[in-house]
């Protein structure tokens, strides 16, 4: 059960990382136009 709730945080944490990159991404590209 502790094993399943680690995997499931590390795939929300994966997500949030990928969305703040995302975030930054679109961010420098607004700042370049």
């Amino acid at each position: 059960m502790i094993e399943q709730t680690t995997s499931n945080f590390v795939i929300a944490f994966k997500q949030l990382i990928d969305f703040a990159g995302i975030g930054i991404l679109s961010r420098e590209k607004l700042i370049k136009e």
